[in-house]
């Protein structure tokens, strides 16, 4: 299994350059091939580097993979953020405090579906429920922030528990649609349910 000691730390630059060359190579790739056909040298080639030059830094292409999950997880978690905190620094009224979770939700699944369909269906993932689970963490603790700055107006509860359960219940409908019915994503009626979901649950 690889592991984050087996990739090489680049310290200057060029070195930099060359692994988030890689990385994005490898998604690329992902994204057209699908992962069995992922070689070593596709990443290569596509990144404009020597296989040389992607081992000093992966030791194989499951190294690589794991750095294209990290980068697209923490695309996923800068989505989230830059929504969220337009909700804690403005206090909106209920319901455009709703339309902007649900556009945090859509922001963070508009993180290349394509890839992540790949990443959720077809690329072996044994860190994968240690992934998800820092993913949700971080997204209760950007709602339950939203939820304690607002509890005045949604409905009483626990809030720790009202975080935990919406976001859970959102994010397993939403990992559903990309990894199956990603012609969804396109369809307003998803949004509109989604938005009457928290909605719902969260009314006073």
């Amino acid at each position: 299994m690889p592991r984050k000691s087996d990739r090489r730390t680049p310290s200057q630059r060029r070195a930099k350059e060359s692994v988030d060359a890689i990385v994005e190579a490898c998604a690329q790739v992902l994204v057209q091939h699908g992962w069995e056909a992922t070689t070593t040298n596709h990443i290569a080639e596509r990144a404009g580097v020597s296989v040389g030059t992607l081992y000093q830094y992966f030791a194989n292409r499951e190294a690589v993979l794991e750095a294209v999950r990290d980068r697209v997880m923490q695309e996923q978690l800068a989505a989230v953020a830059e929504v969220s905190s337009q909700v804690l620094q403005t206090r909106p009224d209920f319901d455009d405090a709703i339309e902007r979770l649900v556009d945090t939700v859509f922001a963070v699944v508009g993180v290349r579906p394509g890839l992540v369909r790949i990443l959720i269906l077809d690329a072996p993932s044994p860190d994968f429920l240690q992934i998800d689970r820092i993913w949700k963490e971080r997204m209760i603790q950007l709602v339950r922030a939203a939820l304690y700055s607002g509890t005045d107006r949604i409905r009483p509860g626990n809030v720790d528990l009202m975080a935990t359960l919406l976001v859970g219940a959102i994010w397993g409908v939403m990992r559903d649609v990309v990894a199956h019915r990603p012609d969804l994503l396109q369809a307003p009626d998803l949004r509109r349910e989604i938005h009457l979901l928290v909605a719902r649950f969260l009314e006073p």
